[in-house]
């Protein structure tokens, strides 16, 4: 058998303890940034509590956060893809990408049936319209904002007819006092 280690501690009033094998136990990293994860929370209390102060604070919680990798109030974190996007000396190629429309949208309903959708990729370069040349179709598109002239209209008219039913009101209010 191989050697072993017993832990040993109480739970409440009673002792407790038990002992593991260490046969085949292998390195692991998770209890490092466990620790420093606590340490920090415990700096970060003891600056709140003034049991040490700010800068000594941020100095040690910005060491422990880049040596373990932690994402901190002083610290962010950076993804960089380190995988190539094309192999090593392939030439570098421009090419168009087609653009999508969104859901329930016809090219020919936007666009026009005469604006060809290669013209649309060719986009990238600029256009250059000939005195000759028609302008393209007018499009269409959705109306997709509130009745705003509607809205203010009928607020207009709640206002002039709640001023209009507490104007009666008024008149007898100084009939009456006077």
């Amino acid at each position: 058998m191989g050697d072993s280690f017993t832990l040993s501690g109480n739970i409440g009033e009673r002792p407790w303890s038990a002992t593991l094998p260490t046969d085949g136990v292998q390195a692991g990293h998770g209890i490092a940034k466990l620790w420093a994860r606590r340490r920090i929370d415990t700096l970060e209390a003891s600056a709140i509590l003034g049991a040490i102060d700010h800068a000594t604070s941020g100095r040690d919680i910005l060491a422990l956060a880049l040596e373990h990798h932690l994402l901190t109030r002083l610290t962010s974190l950076v993804a960089v893809d380190r995988t190539p996007a094309r192999p090593e000396g392939e030439p570098l190629v421009r090419s168009d990408i087609p653009l999508n429309l969104p859901a329930g949208w016809q090219f020919e309903k936007v666009f026009g049936p005469a604006l060809e959708r290669h013209a649309l990729l060719a986009a990238t370069a600029p256009m250059q319209m000939s005195a000759a040349a028609a302008p393209p179709p007018a499009m269409t598109l959705p109306q997709t904002a509130t009745p705003a002239a509607l809205l203010t209209a009928g607020g207009l008219v709640a206002v002039v007819g709640g001023r209009a039913l507490l104007m009666p009101s008024r008149r007898r209010t100084s009939r009456e006092s006077a």
